[in-house]
């Protein structure tokens, strides 16, 4: 109770997010996360919905997020497992700042040299279309054919892409997680809406009672906490991640 407050554990009673920090030394593999209908009829997978948050990127980077216009299933079954894939994925340009969502059934991959903030539901189930195996030299991985193109939702509608900005913004409010931008010299009141809150620093420093908190230091405030409050310097930017309560 003192960590969730109002906020509701999953139905195994585990925390209903995963925060991480992607690398991106080289592409990671082309996949898919199941979507709603698949989920509901496979009992043993979980929804996997996340978005991303770009903190760096080197230049002419690019993230693949969904098919290019026209392409089909049938296009994707055919290219199934080979370099064919890359060429059907939509790519944008990756730039740091700017927020990407990504919901469950969109096909997706990091291009290399991406460092990213990524929050999502707390499911380990991704199936992989593409893996670059000859390209690196790694070792082959199972591919999830069939359970990839049932998976898979072409344009999806609540996927969306936010250029970056500079100033402080709302990223996303959905059904399983909130996120909200600072960029403000000083310091921010995070959250005290009955649940946790996540705070993550992707630019600059900041600290939170005694800790100091460093470029890519992520900590969890409790319900119950009563300091809130991160100061940071100027020119700080700070994710603050909470939970539907």
């Amino acid at each position: 109770r003192a960590l969730m407050g109002d906020a509701s554990p999953t139905s195994e009673g585990r925390f209903p997010l995963l925060v991480k920090l992607l690398d991106a030394a080289e592409p990671l593999s082309i996949q898919v996360h199941p979507d709603a209908s698949y989920v509901a009829t496979h009992p043993e997978v979980r929804l996997k919905t996340e978005s991303w948050y770009l903190i760096d990127a080197d230049d002419d980077t690019d993230i693949y997020l969904d098919v290019r216009p026209g392409v089909t299933i049938d296009d994707l079954e055919a290219a199934f497992g080979t370099r064919a894939m890359v060429d059907l994925l939509a790519t944008k340009p990756a730039i740091a700042g700017a927020f990407h969502h990504v919901p469950a059934g969109l096909i997706l991959a990091l291009g290399a040299g991406c460092l990213v903030a990524e929050v999502q539901t707390p499911s380990d189930t991704t199936y992989r279309m593409y893996d670059w195996s000859s390209e690196f030299g790694r070792d082959p991985r199972p591919l999830h054919r069939e359970e990839s193109l049932r998976s898979a939702r072409l344009h999806p509608s609540d996927a969306f892409s936010l250029e970056s900005s500079t100033v402080s913004r709302s990223l996303i409010a959905a059904d399983h997680y909130s996120m909200v931008e600072h960029r403000v010299g000083g310091s921010v009141i995070v959250s005290d809406d009955g649940g946790p809150v996540v705070a993550m620093v992707t630019e600059g420093k900041g600290q939170l009672g005694s800790l100091d908190l460093d470029r890519g230091s992520t900590v969890v405030i409790p319900a119950s906490a009563t300091d809130r409050e991160v100061v940071v310097e100027r020119d700080a930017v700070i994710l603050e991640i909470t939970l539907p309560v």
